[in-house]
């Protein structure tokens, strides 16, 4: 589906337009390092979803270690995601994979770097 690299200054949130069969997800991604307990919160909307990365402030790295869902599509596949950070100082290096399911999870193969 899809693999973003980037770079997300502490205090501030990022959005990306996802296209998906014809459909534009509209994904906004932050993070919470001041959280008191460390995970993934997913909020969805009509046009997207919402990912707080909370407590994701390890300089040695954090990853979610299998495919998170974030959407089921019209035709009951899922579009799902993995993700890794890095904290730099206050700054987070986030590498994001987005999956489309189908026999399997597509993606991993097909990489398209925006």
């Amino acid at each position: 589906m899809g693999h973003y690299s980037l770079l997300i200054p502490g205090g501030s949130a990022t959005r990306i337009p996802v296209d998906v069969n014809g459909w534009t997800f509209d994904l906004e991604i932050e993070f919470d390092n001041a959280s008191e307990d460390q995970g993934v919160e997913i909020t969805p909307s009509n046009d997207g979803a919402r990912i707080i990365f909370r407590k994701w402030n390890n300089a040695l790295g954090t990853a979610l270690t299998e495919p998170t869902k974030l959407a089921t599509l019209q035709d009951g596949r899922e579009l799902a995601f993995m993700a890794s950070n890095y904290a730099i100082g206050t700054t987070n290096k986030l590498d994001l994979q987005l999956l489309l399911q189908g026999g399997g999870w597509r993606g991993a193969a097909s990489v398209r770097t925006a």
